[in-house]
């Protein structure tokens, strides 16, 4: 409940609509709640995952309706991964994420479960590479508005070829054997003539 002096007692749709004390006031709201979810989700998580589990598709639709709190309400997701069986965020998922990964790995699907024994998840299963598993019905539709979260683009699995050699430094790697297996090449021609 929220008790203002400046509203009319005049109430209107269009007022609702346009008042700028009404503005202040949702913005100031919004806020506030996600700040209180961003506390409940650091000392309960369990009890976040309840709450996650109920309303976290409708949540998720505010990164649409209001761009300017975008990056407040991605602190607050929670998503299924490959990693474990419970929910992570987006901040978590970057810590964990591998030396040379660039992008934040995802899947969509109807159901975590299923769309977790994927084909498309063999190469970075092999990896190690963490991949979310995205099965709400708008994760498809923010994901056409937000492109990164602190500076890793988000990439789909089912579309494009993955770069999976330049993670864990295995480009490196792979340039040593390369040289190695030259001189071995020119001693084998030495010796055939």
């Amino acid at each position: 409940m929220v008790d203002s002096e400046d509203l009319s007692l005049n109430v209107s749709r269009e007022m609702l609509q346009s008042d700028p004390a009404l503005a202040k006031i949702k913005t100031a709201l919004t806020k506030k709640v996600i700040g209180a979810l961003k506390k409940k989700a650091q000392k309960a998580a369990e009890e976040y995952s309840n709450f996650w589990g109920n309303f976290g598709a409708v949540f998720k639709e505010g990164l649409i309706e209001d761009p300017s709190l975008r990056d407040r309400i991605l602190e607050v997701c929670r998503f299924s991964s490959t990693h474990s069986g419970g929910l992570t965020s987006l901040s978590d998922y970057v810590e964990r994420s591998k030396d040379g990964q660039d992008e934040i790995y995802y899947i969509t699907g109807e159901d975590a479960k299923k769309i977790a024994q994927s084909p498309h998840l063999e190469g970075f299963k092999a990896k190690g590479v963490e991949v979310l598993l995205l099965s709400d019905h708008v994760d498809e539709f923010w994901l056409q508005h937000i492109t990164e979260f602190e500076g890793k683009a988000f990439k789909s699995v089912t579309r494009g070829a993955a770069d999976l050699d330049k993670i864990n430094g295995d480009e490196k790697a792979g340039d040593d054997s390369d040289d190695d297996a030259n001189p071995l090449d020119l001693s084998e021609l030495i010796a055939a003539c």
